[in-house]
């Protein structure tokens, strides 16, 4: 069984404004959580373009957060990460240098 824990790729659903992020989980407290990444509408328009994208590091306090899942892949899609090192023909690590 996989489990959200520090160095996961995530997906984050945002409410109040409505918001999805993608990214590499660097922290998860009660207070909120700490990504690095960006948001899911960049990532399309990255995926689209194929231009360099740029991370930040985000903090969301939790009373924003609605949920939040791992970055997997399932028989009809590829994960973000799979997707970005495709593109990149990369590894991740790469990109999320810290």
């Amino acid at each position: 069984m996989f489990k959200i824990e520090k160095g996961s790729y995530i997906v984050v659903y945002l409410q109040n404004p409505k918001e999805v992020y993608w990214g590499k989980l660097i922290s998860l407290k009660i207070e909120g959580i700490q990504i690095r990444g960006l948001n899911i509408n960049s990532f399309n328009d990255w995926l689209r373009k194929k231009e360099s994208f740029s991370l930040s590091t985000i903090f969301f306090p939790m009373p924003r957060v609605e949920k939040i899942l791992l970055d997997e892949s399932s028989q009809e899609s590829l994960s973000f990460r799979e997707q970005v090192e495709r593109i990149t023909k990369k590894p991740i690590s790469e990109l999320f240098n810290f």
